[in-house]
């Protein structure tokens, strides 16, 4: 019965996202890998004001747990699982609001990336010119504060999308993952609009926001959500991001352990290290003054990648630089890691 609803007009919400996938009349079969072979109903959709932004699959295996969202459930006695799609729906918004306009930059503010509340992102863009690179950047704050902040980079020629995420405990981990690729695809698919180049878009981020930057660039799940591997973004650039699980992200787990006890499964950057990856520029401050093993660890993992036989990461130290002056020094050493790239 596809052609018919593809003839009423109604869309495929998951093939949208994922073309590649197999399917007979009524169903969906994912085989990423070889691994997944659930059948799964096709959602379809209709709507003048309907925008579908995103689809992902939850399944199971034979009576092993249900996995949703960070989250284990009992096992069930069959192949399981559900097509869940995120739709938008086109009203009417507050318009952004120019806030710079001067020499060869221009800024735009509160660009709403997704419908929820505070996902919003400003825009500090070249004008002018055509075909430039953009950083996403990622706010730091423990995943727990923090808001959207500038960079020193020249704007003149790098447009800097500055991202406000929603932090926990309001919402979990993956909310501030999801929002951090719903940033991402956000700007994929409008930055020409504004000039900027598709194929140049960078992910950066500081502290809470490096940890965002490794997890986004290594753990292809967060992107897949909107049709995106972490290869459709040009470079990562993590600024003292931490690369075992995240001291917020194991409060939200009742980690009892030692905050200092490394802790590597899916919610750590380091889980994901394989030998083929993007390029990534990794950058700390001097470990004397630096968050307490932070370069250790980072080193640790660049090293190991090394040892895999990726050539795709490259670290950098700044002496006399703690957990925040060590924004300074990098900037420069991102901007040629974009010329690079």
């Amino acid at each position: 019965h596809e052609p018919m609803k593809r003839e009423a007009g109604f869309t495929d919400t998951y093939r949208k996202f994922h073309p590649e996938l197999d399917g007979t009349n009524t169903w969906t079969w994912s085989r990423p890998n070889g691994s997944r072979h659930e059948f799964l109903d096709y959602i379809f959709a209709k709507g003048a004001k309907l925008r579908p932004v995103a689809s992902e699959i939850f399944h199971s295996a034979w009576h092993k747990p249900f996995e949703f969202r960070g989250k284990s459930y009992a096992s069930y006695p069959s192949d399981h699982g559900f097509v869940l799609t995120t739709f938008e729906l086109d009203v009417p918004r507050p318009a952004p609001k120019v806030f710079l306009s001067k020499g060869a930059s221009t800024g735009v503010t509160n660009i709403a990336y997704r419908a929820e509340e505070g996902c919003v992102l400003d825009l500090c863009h070249p004008t002018g010119r055509k075909g430039y690179p953009t950083i996403v950047w990622f706010h730091g704050g423990g995943l727990t504060s923090g808001r959207r902040d500038w960079i020193a980079v020249d704007t003149n020629r790098i447009a800097v999308a500055t991202v406000e995420y929603r932090l926990m405990p309001k919402v979990g981990p993956d909310g501030c993952l999801d929002d951090g690729a719903a940033a991402i695809a956000w700007v994929k698919r409008h930055i020409a609009e504004y000039g900027g180049d598709p194929d140049k878009v960078f992910v950066s981020g500081h502290s809470a926001g490096g940890y965002m930057t490794f997890m986004l660039g290594l753990d292809e799940r967060w992107l897949a959500k909107y049709g995106l591997t972490p290869f459709d973004c040009a470079g990562y650039m993590p600024l003292s991001g931490q690369v075992t699980k995240h001291f917020a992200v194991r409060k939200h787990f009742g980690h009892k352990e030692n905050a200092y006890q490394p802790i590597v499964d899916e919610w750590a950057p380091m889980f994901h290290l394989k030998k083929v990856t993007p390029p990534f520029c990794v950058a700390l401050g001097d470990p004397r003054i630096e968050w307490r093993m932070r370069e250790e660890e980072n080193w640790f993992m660049v090293e190991s990648l090394k040892a895999m036989g990726n050539t795709a990461f490259e670290f950098h130290s700044f002496p006399n630089t703690n957990h925040g002056t060590c924004r300074g020094p990098a900037m420069p050493i991102f901007q040629r890691f974009i010329d690079a790239h």
